[in-house]
């Protein structure tokens, strides 16, 4: 960023563009960086969600049917 900077003080295109080209070039490093590690959190989270949604259907298994009472509050 320096770089640029500083050919953009001195109007030097070819070293802006070269400036420009290096930046672009970390950008997209640092980019494919996050997106790769967005992708690892939600396959993470997925595999957690997974387990999650497996814990539930056990908990359902093991619900009781009990009696009640219906009230009517109209009384």
């Amino acid at each position: 960023m320096a770089r640029l900077k500083e050919a953009y003080g001195k109007q030097d295109v070819p070293a802006v563009e070269a400036a420009m080209d290096e930046l672009n070039k970390t950008w997209q490093s640092a980019s494919q960086e996050i997106y790769q590690a967005q992708q690892a959190a939600s396959v993470g989270s997925s595999a957690n969600s997974n387990g999650t949604q497996a814990n539930n259907s056990n908990d359902l298994e093991e619900a009781t049917d009990v009696e009640f009472e219906e009230v009517d509050d109209d009384k």
